[in-house]
């Protein structure tokens, strides 16, 4: 049989054809990109790294939560430990005052008072697993500063971002034409998978200075040139009662709320909000300004960029401050041990523990109790130091995990019109090879018929 070498390069085409369709039909369906590493190495090795990201801080997340479990169990231990101490307090001052003179009275309010030590001692032998929580020897390690992010870098972008102005981890950013924090957090996102930073953008202007009532028949606030109507001002509204009604109006348009533009009431002014970070042009029509609606001055604002990483932000650069960003490094500082202190009654107390069936005895325990109370308030305070601490970075993880989802799905996500774009123009090639392989094939029966059921596979 004579080689056909049209038919074999088609048929070999037409195998790729079918492969690629088949990608395409499965993004359609599943709504994922589904990288492969044969043909996007990049966009598969960025989001195996980001995915990994995502799942180790939501592995520091619950560390965390396991410290913040413990402080909760101690916290509870110190404060039943604070109220037995208040109730042998007024226990050693009715002994003090001498009114309980029959000895069974002392015999009994020493019985109670001696339960409350010997309550105080239990609590201290509680078991947090098998560690016993307070009797000096109760240490936890949380390794969240070798994962967890602490450093945060909080930017205003003023000024258009040159190619070389701004590197992160010793990688460029790139070049950012329009000087938006929206743009610049997309840019670093863009080489997250080479930095293990990422960015999230938020815009918000508020109003200053004295607030000015005036009437005006038909105002209006113009943000990204959408025209807002507030309506009409009477000029006896206090500045909450505009202020509201401004912000009544701006969240009730459905154009700046697809944009995520928002409105509030900021402590007196006008607060107003873009949520992805994008620019704020504000402008004031209908005969009011800024001071009528307690607003931000007429013009453009940028917003912010917040990075985030499990491991270091070393910031760089030619001029790292036309993105609001100062060179150097920072550094994750977690929690890495959790100790507990010794409140067991021989650490409180002494060797000899105070009672109160006498005078002189109640009142030694009074300054034997206020000096337990005092190391007892300071284990207080250590507690409330930890569990701020993890509060903080839990709050981190909890951000840095939702940035790395979102820098995710864009690697992850499908874009459906490309897909559906793809999958009606690689059907057609499909068709029309198919059509040319069958007259090919036509003179030769049963080889054509399998020829087609190969390639529809």
């Amino acid at each position: 049989m004579k080689v056909n070498t049209g038919v074999t390069t088609l048929t070999r085409l037409m195998k790729s054809t079918m492969a690629e369709l088949g990608t395409a039909q499965a993004q359609i369906t599943s709504g994922l990109q589904n990288p492969d590493p044969a043909t996007d190495p990049l966009a598969s090795t960025i989001s195996k790294r980001i995915s990994q990201d995502a799942e180790t801080s939501s592995g520091v997340r619950d560390i965390v939560k396991q410290g913040q479990n413990t402080v909760e169990v101690s916290w509870g231990i110190v404060q039943s430990n604070i109220s037995l101490l208040q109730g042998m307090r007024e226990l050693a001052l009715q002994a003090v005052n001498g009114s309980y003179k029959d000895v069974s009275d002392r015999v009994h309010m020493d019985n109670v008072f001696q339960s409350h030590i010997a309550q105080i001692d239990s609590n201290a032998n509680t078991k947090w697993g098998s560690r016993t929580m307070f009797d000096g020897t109760f240490f936890m390690s949380c390794q969240t500063d070798l994962q967890a992010v602490n450093a945060s870098v909080t930017s205003a972008a003023t000024n258009i971002l040159g190619a070389t102005d701004l590197t992160i981890n010793g990688t460029p950013v790139g070049a950012v034409a329009s000087g938006s924090a929206k743009d610049i957090a997309l840019a670093i996102n863009a080489i997250s998978g080479s930095t293990y930073v990422s960015a999230s953008a938020t815009t918000a202007i508020s109003g200053a200075g004295v607030f000015n009532a005036v009437a005006v028949g038909n105002a209006k606030i113009v943000i990204n040139g959408t025209q807002v109507t507030i309506g009409a001002l009477t000029g006896t509204e206090s500045a909450d009662q505009t202020i509201d009604k401004t912000v009544s109006a701006i969240n009730g348009d459905g154009t700046l709320a697809g944009l995520g533009i928002s409105a509030s009431n900021a402590g007196g002014y006008l607060k107003i909000t873009a949520s992805d970070g994008s620019d704020l042009s504000i402008a004031y029509m209908g005969g009011i300004g800024a001071d009528n609606v307690a607003g931000p001055a007429a013009g453009i604002y940028h917003g912010a960029v917040a990075l985030a990483s499990m491991y270091k932000i070393d910031i760089g650069g030619v001029a790292p401050a036309n993105a609001g960003l100062t060179a150097g490094a920072t550094f994750p500082n977690g929690i890495t041990t959790v100790t507990l202190g010794d409140l067991t009654a021989a650490a409180l107390f002494g060797d000899t523990l105070p009672n109160v069936t006498t005078q002189d005895n109640a009142q030694l325990a009074i300054d034997a109790i206020d000096a337990a109370m005092s190391t007892i308030i300071d284990e207080s305070s250590r507690l409330m130091m930890y569990s701020s601490d993890f509060e903080r970075i839990s709050n981190n993880m909890e951000t840095l995990n939702v940035n790395l989802q979102t820098v995710l799905s864009e690697y992850n996500d499908a874009d459906f019109a490309a897909a559906v774009s793809d999958s009606q123009r690689l059907s057609v090639l499909r068709d029309a090879g198919m059509a040319t392989l069958k007259n090919e094939f036509a003179d030769y029966g049963r080889l054509g018929q399998l020829v087609g059921e190969v390639l529809r596979r």
